[in-house]
């Protein structure tokens, strides 16, 4: 008898527990992804999927950016090898190690003749973790070293449309007492899109996903790989370690003239002797 009881009570609990699972089932909701043991290792896959196609979205637009532009000039690459800066008298080149990037922004870098708008030599000084971006007028005085107007006195702007970007390297260089390391010439657009890159902190994914539009206004002696390399000295130094150097140039006849000893001074390539 108590065992049959007991039998009963077991059969009971047991229709009572099928009962409540055949209810659950009703209640289920089909719309509701349910859970497993492989959910996660899905949800992992998913991500990697995502990354990977990123990554290839971001690569493609890299090399978009280098076939429409004219990265890798050789006609600036030989202008900055031969280059040559004395340090006027009185000082002496810092011993810090440098990178020193002209830049020229114009209305046109696809124009035969360009118009030179501004003159800028962005100085990093890697070993003291500062730099400087320096202004010169674009009609500063400087001695042509090459092509047609060699060994001729002309402001910068008359130069470039006569003899082209390359011309004005060397005699930049040589007025300013900087080193020159990498050239740019770039539009006054893309100049101003490149720079505020910088003053808001962009990482360089953020320039990676705009170097396509930026990469066509601009001709350099780097490479898309050394442009990204000095995008990140620029990041390394901080916007915060980086002035503003401006030269107004002295009245002549026919431009403006430099004082190569306060330039080199103020950006920080030259030190007083002694």
């Amino acid at each position: 008898m108590g065992h049959h009881g007991r039998n009963s009570g077991e059969q009971g609990t047991g229709r009572r527990a099928e009962y409540v699972r055949e209810a659950d089932k009703r209640f289920e909701r089909t719309d509701v992804p349910r859970g497993g043991r492989h959910a996660n290792v899905i949800a992992i896959v998913v991500l990697l999927v995502v990354a990977a196609l990123i990554g290839c979205l971001i690569w493609f637009l890299w090399q978009r950016a280098q076939s429409d532009s004219s990265l890798g000039d050789v006609s600036l690459s030989n202008s900055l090898e031969a280059t040559t800066t004395t340090a006027p008298v009185g000082t002496t080149a810092s011993t810090d190690s440098f990178t020193n990037v002209l830049v020229l922004t114009v209305d046109d870098v696809s124009a035969s003749s360009p118009t030179l708008e501004a003159v800028h030599i962005l100085v990093l000084d890697t070993t003291a973790e500062k730099g400087c971006l320096a202004t010169l007028p674009a009609s500063t005085l400087v001695t042509a070293t090459q092509g047609s107007s060699a060994g001729d006195v002309m402001p910068l702007d008359r130069l470039l449309s006569q003899d082209g970007y390359a011309a004005c390297v060397g005699p930049v260089s040589t007025v300013s007492a900087v080193p020159l390391s990498h050239a740019v010439v770039i539009d006054s657009s893309s100049w101003e899109e490149l720079w505020s890159l910088v003053e808001q902190g962009s990482s360089t994914s953020t320039l990676i996903s705009k170097a396509s539009g930026l990469f066509s206004g601009m001709r350099s002696d780097m490479s898309a790989t050394d442009f990204v390399d000095l995008f990140k000295q620029v990041q390394s130094v901080g916007r915060a370690n980086l002035t503003t150097y401006e030269d107004q140039g002295t009245e002549a006849d026919g431009g403006l003239t430099v004082d190569t000893q306060a330039f080199g001074l103020g950006v920080g390539t030259l030190v007083t002797e002694g």
